[in-house]
């Protein structure tokens, strides 16, 4: 065995299991190294060192109310991207776990000049962000339209006309809500020494139950 073959044997290695995408293709599977990242797309492998990470998104996107769609993405300093992804079919399969598990030795294994350097945001994709701002504002704009029809054809004054416009303005409220809430859901900066709960995807209440009736 060479010395360059007896030091990478002595490098730590943490396998994800979590589907990836970015500037290199698809693929399956993440290495945390001591100092890099390695992984393969296309059927090239691929590694990366920590000091050549600019920024870190972490962000969880709910769907249905309680089934979570989280991206970890991670920007060099060559612009290439790198995202890692817990996706709601593969929630039945705790993936969930890895993903967290991937997030928290990701972010403990940075030195404190790499988290230093690095910027930290939690929150949506700007993509999914600007997604919700154009639905909200497009429904909203709808509704208010479908109301003012209403009021100038006089269609408002007939039987239950009252009662529809009623409905249409309490939608229109619900609309302005999420109007609202989507332009504020701009990524926010966090310290990753102290992650906060919303980084990071929820366990699910089926296998806490699980985790307590084995203890």
């Amino acid at each position: 065995m060479s010395a360059d073959d007896h030091a990478a044997s002595k490098i730590e290695r943490h396998v994800f299991d979590l589907h990836i995408s970015g500037t290199w293709g698809r693929g399956r599977g993440i290495i945390i190294e001591d100092t890099a990242l390695a992984w393969q797309c296309a059927g090239q492998p691929c590694r990366r060192i920590f000091d050549n990470i600019t920024t870190v998104r972490i962000g969880v996107d709910l769907i249905s109310g309680d089934l979570p769609t989280a991206a970890c993405d991670i920007t060099f300093v060559n612009g290439e991207r790198l995202r890692l992804m817990m996706v709601v079919s593969t929630w039945k399969n705790m993936k969930y776990a890895e993903y967290r598990g991937f997030v928290l030795r990701f972010l403990e294994g940075l030195d404190p000049a790499q988290r230093a350097r690095i910027i930290f945001n939690a929150g949506p994709s700007a993509p999914i962000r600007m997604w919700w701002i154009t639905i909200s504002a497009g429904c909203l704009a709808l509704v208010l339209g479908v109301m003012l029809f209403g009021l100038f054809s006089g269609w408002v004054g007939q039987e239950g006309g009252w009662l529809f416009l009623s409905f249409m303005v309490l939608l229109a409220l619900a609309m302005a809500v999420l109007l609202v809430l989507s332009l504020k859901s701009a990524p926010q900066t966090f310290d990753p020494t102290a992650v906060p709960p919303r980084v990071l995807p929820p366990v699910p209440d089926d296998v806490v139950r699980t985790t307590q009736g084995a203890d």
